[in-house]
C-alpha cells in the first residue's frame, strides 16, 4: 500500500470517527502534541479536539480533492471538507473548508497527524 493510499484511508477513517463521535479512534490518529489552527485563527490541542468530537452532531461529512505530498517520514494531505452539523444550541451549520494536515510516521511505524490548518471556502 502506498503512503498516499495509507494516508487517504486514515483521513477517511478520521472523518467517519468524527461523524460517529468516536473519540478513541481519533485519539489514535493524533500525536500527543497535535495542534489545529481553526479558520478564525484560534488553536485547539488534542484534548480539545477529542472533547469536541464527543459532543459534535454531524449528519454528513465528505472529504474530496485529497492530495498527498510526502517528504520521507512526513507527509502533507490537502483536501476539502464539507459537512452538515448542528452547533451546541441545535442551530444547523454547514462547513465548506480547505484543510492541510501534516502527518508524521512515528518510531513504531504508525502515521499520526501532528498539525492541521483550516480555511473557509466561499
Amino acid at each position: 500500500m502506498t503512503v498516499a493510499s495509507q494516508l487517504t484511508a486514515l483521513e477517511r477513517s478520521w472523518a467517519a470517527a468524527q461523524k460517529a463521535n468516536d473519540a478513541s479512534t481519533i485519539a489514535r490518529l493524533l500525536a500527543d502534541d497535535y495542534i489545529e489552527v481553526l479558520p478564525d485563527g484560534s488553536l485547539m490541542n488534542k484534548s480539545q479536539v477529542l472533547d469536541d468530537a464527543k459532543k459534535s452532531k454531524y449528519e454528513m461529512i465528505e472529504l474530496s480533492d485529497l492530495k498527498v505530498i510526502t517528504f520521507g517520514d512526513t507527509a502533507i494531505v490537502i483536501g476539502t471538507f464539507d459537512a452538515r452539523h448542528a452547533d451546541k444550541n441545535g442551530k444547523p451549520l454547514q462547513d465548506h473548508e480547505r484543510y492541510v494536515d501534516t502527518w508524521r510516521k512515528m518510531p513504531g511505524g504508525r502515521w499520526q497527524c501532528i498539525a492541521e490548518a483550516n480555511t473557509i471556502l466561499r
